[in-house]
């Protein structure tokens, strides 16, 4: 995700996390890599693909277009997703799929 390293040492004091600094290979390392998270931050690769493999999970997007989610999907695994909203029509918002 490219976190800072002061935003990293910001999630460490909240709970025990793992970073990656580099994308996973394949969607189903991406998944490998979402096993087991209670919170995940992730980019769109492997996301598009395996999203509702990773059940009980909370996502969060750093991007708008979440459109193509399946929120039926998204309920039915308990997963929860984060984004961000158009910043171009205000900067306040953030969104929420349940």
């Amino acid at each position: 995700m490219g976190f800072h390293p002061n935003q990293i040492e910001r999630l460490k004091s909240l709970g025990d996390g793992t970073f990656y600094t580099d994308s996973p290979k394949s969607p189903e390392e991406w998944v490998k890599r979402c096993e087991g998270a209670d919170i995940v931050c992730s980019g769109k690769f492997g996301l598009e693909q395996r999203i509702y493999d990773v059940k009980n999970t909370f996502f969060s997007l750093p991007f708008v277009g979440v459109g193509w989610l399946d929120k039926t999907k998204l309920k039915e695994n308990n997963i929860t997703v984060t984004y961000c909203l158009d910043v171009t029509k205000t900067q306040s918002q953030s969104g929420l799929l349940l």
